[in-house]
C-alpha cells in the first residue's frame, strides 16, 4: 500500500478551490441588487455569482433570505426553520441537515406513475474567515417517464445523477455525492 502512496506524496501539485458562491433565485437576486445598487455601497457586480464573504462584508449582513415558518415544537421548528445540528464558535461553524424529497407524477403516454423517493444528507461548514466546505449524499428510488427509463437502462446511468440498478422491475435505485470547498 505504501507503494502507491509515496509516489502520490513526491508529485508536486497545485490544490485550487473556489469561494462559496451566493445563490439565489431571481426575485433574492432582485432584493440584493436593491442593496448593491445603492450608491453608498462600493461593490463590483458585473460578474456573478457573487462571493457570498464579500457581500457579506459588504452589506453588514448575510443577504441570504430568512425564511422561517415560525413553528415552536421542536419537530417542526427542525424540520422547517433550523438546522437538526448546528454548532457554532468564534472561528467556527457546522450544521447537519437531512434531506427528503418525495413527488410523483403521470405520464401521459403508457399511463405509469413516474416517482422519485429521495433520503439523504447535507453537511454544511465554515472554519475561519475564508474556508467554507458543502457535502451531500443522497439515496434515491425512481420510476421515470420511459424514454429516461429507457437511456438509464441501457448505460446503467441515471443522467445527471451516477450509476443504476434495477428496483423493483421498472424502477431504479441510485445515489448522488456531491460536494464543494471554497476558500
Amino acid at each position: 500500500m505504501t507503494k502507491f502512496i509515496w509516489p502520490l506524496l513526491l508529485c508536486p501539485f497545485f490544490l485550487s478551490a473556489q469561494y462559496q458562491f451566493q445563490r439565489l433565485n431571481h426575485l433574492d437576486q432582485i432584493r440584493q441588487n436593491a442593496d448593491l445598487y445603492n450608491t453608498d455601497v462600493d461593490f463590483h457586480t458585473s460578474i456573478a455569482p457573487f462571493n457570498r464573504t464579500e457581500i457579506h462584508q459588504t452589506l453588514g449582513y448575510d443577504n441570504t433570505p430568512d425564511l422561517k415558518f415560525g413553528y415552536q415544537q421542536w419537530f417542526w421548528r427542525k424540520l422547517f426553520d433550523e438546522s437538526l445540528v448546528k454548532l457554532q464558535g468564534d472561528n467556527y461553524e457546522l450544521r447537519i441537515d437531512p434531506v427528503i424529497n418525495l413527488r410523483y407524477g403521470y405520464d401521459l403516454t403508457d399511463k405509469s406513475i413516474p416517482y422519485t423517493s429521495t433520503r439523504g444528507v447535507t453537511l454544511e461548514g465554515k472554519l475561519g474567515k475564508n474556508f467554507s466546505f458543502t457535502s451531500t449524499f443522497l439515496e434515491n428510488q425512481a420510476r421515470f417517464p420511459v424514454y429516461v427509463a429507457d437511456f438509464a437502462k441501457t448505460y446503467n446511468v441515471v443522467p445527471g445523477q451516477g450509476f443504476a440498478r434495477d428496483f423493483g422491475g421498472d424502477a431504479l435505485d441510485f445515489s448522488m455525492a456531491s460536494g464543494e470547498i471554497s476558500y
